[in-house]
């Protein structure tokens, strides 16, 4: 059993509870629904906001179809809405614009794609309940010697602005000492692309994109070090007053 379907059981198997358990407390009472709510049943599909590559998570196959955990959480609330898994509509973001994508109603749900944090929790976004659990790491070709964090002095690292990797990979420069130069980029393709092109030296992200983008190219070598020991939440994310 995949991750994806693994969770969609889960999901299926959690809402089935709560049915039961409303029914066996006498009539049910309907939960209120948010504005939110009431768009995406008059809209007739919920929009989702989603990676574009990430194997396992969010990425088209071959046939053009979404595919992953995130994909398979999005037609999960989709049938809790509407009836219909294949009510659910996918919309690209890079890191940059998911968050705000979601605060202008570009999109009613962000599954898993983001971190949960104190300053996000106050800026307008209600976090729901951790489906995932990630940290950072850096991606290094297995022929470079590198072994361990402090191996990566002086080395170049691609990262994406915009996202909690950033936040993460200052901060673990400054608390070991190590002096790596960040070369940003503004999406995942653009950070993925210079690394596999030669431009860093190694690429920094969650553990999970690192998993997933060395599936995707097996015939190239690469060594996974983890950033450090921080365990982060990812959860699918709303605005505030559609839990």
């Amino acid at each position: 059993m995949t991750v994806a379907r693994a969770f969609l059981s889960l999901a299926c198997l959690v809402a089935g509870s709560v049915l039961l358990g409303a029914c066996s407390e006498g009539p049910a009472t309907p939960a209120a629904g948010g504005p939110t709510l009431a768009e995406v049943r008059a809209r007739g599909y919920v929009r989702c906001g989603a990676g574009k590559d990430t194997t396992g998570f969010s990425a088209p196959d071959s046939h053009g179809r979404w595919r992953g955990l995130d994909v398979d959480t999005c037609r999960a609330i989709a049938v809790a809405a509407l009836g219909s898994r294949d009510k659910a509509r996918f919309v690209p973001l890079t890191g940059q614009q998911r968050i705000t994508a979601l605060l202008t109603g570009e999109i009613d749900v962000l599954p898993r794609t983001t971190t949960w944090t104190l300053q996000r929790d106050a800026g307008g976004i209600n976090f729901t309940i951790p489906n995932y659990y990630d940290y950072t790491a850096f991606m290094i070709g297995a022929d470079s010697g590198a072994r361990t964090l402090r191996d990566l002095d002086g080395a170049t690292v691609c990262v994406q602005t915009g996202s909690l990797t950033e936040i993460v990979f200052a901060d673990v420069a400054r608390r070991t000492h190590v002096t790596m130069h960040p070369v940003i980029f503004d999406n995942v393709q653009s950070t993925r692309q210079a690394f596999l092109a030669g431009r860093c030296d190694a690429l920094a992200t969650d553990q999970s994109a690192l998993i997933a983008l060395r599936a995707m190219k097996p015939k190239h070598r690469f060594a996974i070090i983890p950033a450090s020991d921080d365990i982060a939440p990812l959860t699918p994310a709303v605005r505030h007053g559609d839990d």
